[in-house]
């Protein structure tokens, strides 16, 4: 039996995200009998294998993975990206062997997320991966599989755009995709430009994308694309229609690629204040459909935007007194906390002056806070503690609650969900400083970082 990956390596040395064809001289292999399998597999769990009856034990561990035929081999490729340093098993049914398979404990090329079209959506033969860094913009023509159909990976999420940080991929025939396709693997022997894996999630190409209807904005807003925003000082609000958007927005020093759900609101931030600014918005449906269009309008002047950050409910120390509530300012001028309240089921704690600098942290912590009690982690240094007698009645409810915070003029600044339920030790804490208050999605359970950037 011969086994050759893609792109070419050892066995012992496999990639996270690859191909793997199998092949067997003289004999046509069933995709059906071929399964990549997490760990070693038993000469009982290949007779499984052959059956394709599999036990519920052996199922847990089988990895999600597309198979096809191409001639007398099968190729499979699996659908998520495998562990660094791992050990699998190709387990093949008939005839019935298993190869051992090792992942690389290292990877120097990083694995683009999926951000579009949703897992669970079609895409229409339109893709896009982002990362965190840019990305060389280039043109590389692309086999889709199984089949093979042809496309390209392009820089950007959209041409002359936003995204230097992502690929797309655009399929010339998407209407000859099957139901799922693999990405495209980029190998630099292909493209030497190209040092990136993409996740290997199937694209879909079939069913029906829901329509966009452009919503209708209030008073305060202005159209954006089929959206409505509201410009701010360093920042833009924004409202998604009731369908799927991809927002790829640009000009202004932004380059925002933004993913929404149906209704989702997001926060587009690095605007410069009390600036006239023109904004190149394309808006894609789920179908790979762009509509673009220009927002011009101004900037309002520099203010702060203090927001709840992190809450550590639940401390391994004594409680309440090693609770604390993390505030930042993410906005571009300072703000004076006399005045400011956080409110929770029981009542109002009213804050004492203080001044948070623009990117400052501050905890707001009992009276009898201790910094380093050794069981918790310590405030970061130079993090400003605002002393209060009490957060909430008898401290924060361990079972999560609510939480607002207001300014002096009683405005609500800021608002952090009752969930996810906090767990002893882990914080909850919100995924980027200008996420949506709104966004269930916004906030998750962490690892506590007081006076830091949350950690998850």
């Amino acid at each position: 039996m011969e086994v050759t990956l893609d792109p070419p390596t050892g066995l012992d040395t496999a990639p996270r995200v690859l191909r793997a064809r199998v092949a067997v001289v003289g004999h046509v292999l069933d995709p059906g009998l071929v399964a990549l399998v997490h760990g070693s597999v038993s000469p009982a769990e290949l007779r499984e294998v052959a059956r394709q009856k599999l036990s519920a034990a052996l199922t847990r561990r089988v990895v999600a993975a597309l198979t096809w035929a191409e001639g007398d081999a099968v190729v499979l490729a699996p659908t998520v990206a495998l562990e660094p340093g791992a050990s699998y098993t190709l387990a093949v049914g008939r005839p019935q062997e298993a190869i051992s398979l090792t992942v690389a404990p290292e990877d120097a090329l990083p694995v683009l997320a999926r951000v579009w079209p949703p897992s669970d959506r079609a895409g229409g033969g339109f893709a896009v991966w982002c990362g965190d860094a840019p990305l060389p913009r280039f043109d590389a023509p692309v086999s889709l599989s199984p089949g093979t159909l042809p496309g390209w990976i392009r820089g950007g999420a959209v041409s002359a755009g936003a995204g230097e940080r992502c690929l797309r991929l655009e399929s010339t025939h998407p209407e000859d995709m099957g139901a799922r396709v693999a990405p495209p693997l980029l190998t630099a022997a292909a493209e030497p430009a190209v040092r990136v894996r993409l996740d290997p999630t199937p694209i879909r190409a079939s069913g029906a994308p829901a329509s966009v209807v452009a919503l209708i904005c209030e008073g305060n807003e202005v159209p954006f694309g089929p959206g409505c925003a509201r410009l701010a000082d360093d920042r833009l609000y924004g409202r998604s229609p009731d369908a799927p958007v991809l927002w790829a927005v640009a000009g202004a020093g932004v380059d925002a690629v933004i993913p929404a759900a149906a209704g989702d609101p997001f926060v587009i931030t690095g605007l410069p204040p009390s600036t006239d600014v023109t904004l190149d918005v394309a808006a894609v449906d789920a179908r790979g459909a762009i509509l673009r269009v220009l927002l011009t309008g101004a900037t309002l002047a520099p203010m702060p935007h203090v927001i709840i950050n992190e809450v550590l409910a639940r401390p391994l120390g004594t409680r309440p007194r090693q609770e604390w509530v993390e505030i930042v300012n993410d906005g571009p001028a300072s703000a004076e906390l006399d005045g400011y309240a956080l409110a929770d089921d029981h009542g109002d704690t009213t804050l004492p002056p203080a001044t948070l600098a623009p990117g400052a942290y501050a905890l707001l912590v009992d009276d009898a806070f201790v910094e380093q009690d050794g069981v918790d982690p310590d405030p970061a240094p130079g993090t400003l503690l605002v002393r209060v007698p009490h957060l909430g009645k008898h401290g924060l409810s361990k079972s999560g609650e609510a939480l607002v915070l207001r300014d002096g003029a009683g405005h609500v600044v800021s608002s952090f969900p009752a969930t996810p339920k906090p767990k002893a030790g882990r914080s909850v804490a919100r995924r980027a400083p200008a996420a949506p208050d709104a966004l269930p999605s916004a906030f998750a359970l962490a690892t506590p970082s007081p006076g830091r950037r949350n950690t998850w």
